[in-house]
């Protein structure tokens, strides 16, 4: 079975008849370059992202590049970034002749560790990234404290946080630059490429918008040296349909993702979510196996019960004698109490494990999240369902043990 990380059919068939229709709607109109919905999907995204302007571009690396180079960089500048992040981070700098300086993470998030930051910067340094990686925000107040202290621009990678917020506030309007990628994996996906970047700044704004159109505000009136990149007006249609559906993808994706139990204001402990989910992982095969081990035990008693079946004659006759009852009746009494209650016993010991590890799952990634659940409570659970299991699976096997000593004694 081919299972795709991102299921685009799915996703498509669910608002298909919206889709068919903007497209159709653009194809009629043949306005496919800076035709009138690229406008219209460059205003409700940043309405949608509590912003004031967008510029719909060719793709996220060209986002990159062109926030960048609103900023002047010459030669020899420095860009902080992380060192955890898509090549196109550091690459773009490269490009414009720029140092790439790269800054640790933390180990908690996966994205830049503000402390890295202030360490690293030198009078090179022109601009600051963070990435915004998996959708979960860097730590934007301790870096725009930094950025403001020092008098550098921060430009916000948010080609993977879209949709995301940081203490209340949508990222990707955070920083003096925000740019974003509409690779059709992305939560905001167009059917091709595309990218756009965001300020609340109207200078940024103009200088971005002339850089993206060849350093022109009109054609053919090229004032600045720009590059040729632009959102075409059938993407636009499809991300201007999808926009609506943008927060129902992103829950949809925290809820598969189990992402759901906030760290520090919606910044989420990954390191921490992944050591969890290991020492579950580890302790239900460790659980599963030792319920199993005495479900065995339960069989084996059944097996010996059996078998004193063809025990000596005086073995048959003391155990009758003792017991007071015929051979075919102690044996369908052993055999029926091993059976149901034996096994009964077991099936349940390993119920009642999966429902203990069910309810900590529950507990853990409830959304707002609870205490926080460490190996002593998950063992303590898988201790009493173990315990279960014991019960159940060794009670045949004493029944057995006490029966024959005590028929032995009695025909003494």
């Amino acid at each position: 079975m081919d299972i795709q990380m991102v299921d685009l059919r799915g996703q498509y068939l669910a608002i298909k008849d919206e889709i068919d229709a903007a497209i159709q709607a653009e194809i009629d109109g043949t306005r496919f370059i800076k035709g009138p919905m690229v406008g219209q999907f460059e205003c409700k995204l940043a309405g949608h992202l509590d912003g004031t302007y967008a510029i719909g571009v060719g793709n996220g690396t060209d986002a990159l590049q062109i926030a960048l180079m609103a900023l002047d960089l010459q030669p020899g500048d420095e860009v902080i970034t992380t060192a955890f992040t898509f090549i196109a981070t550091g690459e773009v700098a490269a490009l414009l002749k720029a140092t790439p300086v790269f800054a640790d993470i933390d180990p908690q998030t996966f994205n830049i560790d503000p402390a890295k930051i202030e360490e690293l910067i030198t009078p090179k340094t022109k601009a600051i990234v963070p990435v915004h990686l998996f959708g979960q925000p860097a730590d934007m107040d301790p870096i725009m404290e930094i950025a403001e202290r020092h008098g550098i621009p921060v430009i916000e990678d948010n080609a993977q946080g879209i949709g995301s917020t940081y203490k209340g506030r949508k990222t990707g309007y955070i920083g003096h630059i925000g740019t974003l990628s509409f690779f059709p994996s992305k939560n905001l996906g167009a059917y091709g490429d595309g990218g756009a970047v965001l300020t609340n700044d109207a200078d940024l704004y103009e200088k971005m918008k002339m850089i993206a159109n060849h350093g022109g505000r009109r054609k053919y009136y090229n004032e600045i040296v720009g590059v040729n990149s632009r959102l075409d007006t059938i993407q636009a249609a499809i991300l201007k349909t999808k926009l609506a559906h943008l927060d129902a993808y992103v829950e949809e994706q925290k809820r598969l993702g189990r992402f759901e139990r906030p760290l520090n204001n919606n910044i989420y402990n990954v390191t921490e979510w992944m050591e969890y989910h290991d020492v579950v992982a580890n302790d239900t095969k460790v659980l599963v196996g030792l319920s199993f081990l005495f479900l065995s035990v339960c069989l084996l008693s059944t097996i010996a019960l059996l078998l004193t079946k063809f025990v000596g004659k005086k073995g048959e006759t003391s155990l009758r004698r003792a017991l007071g009852a015929s051979r075919s009746a102690i044996f369908k009494q052993q055999i029926v109490e091993v059976g149901v209650i034996g096994l009964t016993g077991g099936l349940f010991g390993l119920l009642l494990a999966w429902l203990g590890l069910q309810g900590i799952e529950v507990l853990y990634d409830a959304p707002g999240g609870l205490v926080k659940l460490d190996r002593v409570m998950i063992f303590t659970a898988v201790s009493i369902a173990v315990l279960g299991s014991m019960i159940a699976g060794l009670y045949p096997a004493w029944r057995v043990c006490q029966i024959a000593p005590a028929a032995q004694l009695k025909t003494q």
